[in-house]
């Protein structure tokens, strides 16, 4: 899917500057950018007209990554191959790069008075050297500025080669992050204990739909009864004094998470902020949470959905004099249509949801940290401890704080009861973000928690976690 230009992170460009190494970081500051002014800020400028010349379609709108990549990786390999057969051709005419250093060769081992025989014959000396080349040009992971003879060239083929170099790098660099560079998590969703860390089934309670009547309404009656007052309460205008009353409550784990995760950060914002409406291809969700697609991942999909729509929270209030009846979820409606082999999916996210991702009330975190988590709790932890990171920036605290039992079951819906049994998989998680280099620094299990050591945000992060509006406001020195 194709992605807004402006949501191109920091992070990216700076990904790009660490990868321009060796012989094309030495080469382009020559020939490609002014020697006397500073590398990385020419980089990004060059990036940014990279972009608008060979990334961008008509609409400003990314195109496939992908396809990108093959693109210029078959230009430069074909750049590979031409050099090499002009460099057999001037072989051939006695006028090549190789003879001219094998007859340099020779009168420095003149001069130096050294035996000859040190040095191979003229046809050794150029086929070893041409063969060495040709594997140059055969090995995909060489790259046009590691030509032995390039400096040779004319300085147009010289930029015309680095810009190649350059092109290609900013395409796989594309291609190997998410085509959703940073995904958004709504508040409420970071801040309460709406996902469980296990695939659940809650107990069946059957109630009379009218009094003295033999007709019954199924329920799934939910135990986990941690604070489900929090949720509501930060969601509704209520009185502090009136009770509130529960019949159900939500049944999502970290899998639906994960779904969640793809639909909100797949919007397009047009249609979203017009009609709260996301429409998602079931071919490439599939292929993100099963990494298979065909007619079982759909149905799996289909009933995944399906459930985000009848998965809420009703119940009702009681003040001294008045009653309240409400019932909170987060999808108004699912629709997944079949049309030949396309399958695709419409769907209504509330008014919730809408006005927490248009007022900018969500947790932004790079996509490609999300990838390759195994642990169910490391999937929903993620966005509790990126929260934290951010909040310690922003309230200029330190990044090593206490986490308590308390503040993760507050959450994350563990199906565990016991504490030790609920630590031992905070610190699997904790383990795993270890273990990608993400998030944390480092952690200690003390008593009925953990200090965490939190990694402290980038320069990139604190550009791209926040909106131009805000800014201004919180991007500190």
């Amino acid at each position: 899917m194709s992605k807004p230009y402006y949501d191109i992170p920091t992070y990216m460009y700076e990904e790009i500057d660490k990868q321009v190494t060796g012989n094309l970081r030495q080469l382009a500051h020559r020939y490609v950018f002014d020697e006397e002014e500073d590398f990385t800020s020419q980089l990004y400028h060059y990036i940014d007209t990279m972009f608008e010349k060979h990334f961008l379609n008509d609409n400003q709108l990314l195109i496939d990554s992908t396809s990108s990549f093959h693109k210029f990786h078959r230009r430069v390999q074909t750049n590979k191959k031409n050099w090499v057969k002009q460099l057999k051709k001037d072989i051939e005419e006695g006028d090549s790069y190789i003879h001219q250093d094998w007859l340099a060769l020779k009168r420095y081992f003149s001069l130096q008075k050294e035996q000859m025989n040190t040095l191979e014959d003229k046809d050794t000396f150029i086929q070893q050297q041409l063969s060495n080349i040709e594997e140059w040009a055969k090995d995909k992971s060489q790259r046009l500025a590691d030509f032995p003879y390039i400096e040779s060239k004319k300085p147009f083929q010289i930029k015309k080669a680095l810009d190649n170099d350059l092109i290609l790098l900013i395409a796989k660099v594309l291609k190997d992050i998410p085509s959703n560079m940073i995904s958004q998590r709504a508040n409420i969703l970071v801040d309460n204990p709406i996902f469980t860390d296990e695939k659940t089934r809650f107990p069946v309670h059957q109630t009379s739909s009218y009094p003295n009547q033999s007709n019954t309404i199924t329920r799934y009656q939910d135990d986990y009864n941690y604070e489900q007052e929090k949720i509501v309460r930060s969601i509704m205008e209520l009185d502090d004094n009136d009770t509130l009353f529960f019949k159900t409550n939500f049944q999502l784990d970290a899998t639906d998470s994960q779904i969640l995760d793809y639909v909100i950060n797949h919007r397009d914002d047009k249609l979203f902020y017009k009609e709260s409406i996301v429409n998602i291809d079931m071919s490439a969700l599939a292929k993100h949470i099963y990494q298979h697609r065909g007619k079982k991942q759909y149905r799996l999909l289909e009933k995944r959905l399906h459930k985000f729509a009848f998965s809420r929270m009703e119940g009702y209030t009681v003040g001294e004099n008045n009653r309240t009846t409400f019932t909170l979820n987060f999808f108004e409606y699912v629709k997944v249509v079949q049309e030949g082999e396309r399958v695709t999916a419409q769907i209504r996210l509330s008014q919730t949801l809408k006005d927490q991702m248009i007022n900018n009330q969500t947790i932004r975190i790079y996509s490609h940290y999300l990838e390759n988590l195994e642990n169910n709790i490391s999937k929903l932890l993620i966005y509790n401890l990126q929260k934290e990171r951010i909040d310690a920036y922003i309230d200029k605290r330190q990044p090593q704080h206490y986490y308590d039992l308390q503040f993760f079951i507050s959450r994350i819906r563990f199906r565990a009861r016991t504490m030790q049994s609920i630590l031992k998989k905070v610190s699997l998680a904790l383990d795993e973000f270890l273990d990608h280099d993400i998030l944390i620094e480092s952690y200690e299990r003390d008593g009925a928690g953990f200090y965490i050591d939190l990694k402290p945000l980038t320069k990139a992060e604190k550009v791209d976690y926040f909106s131009k509006k805000d800014r201004s406001i919180h991007i500190l020195p």
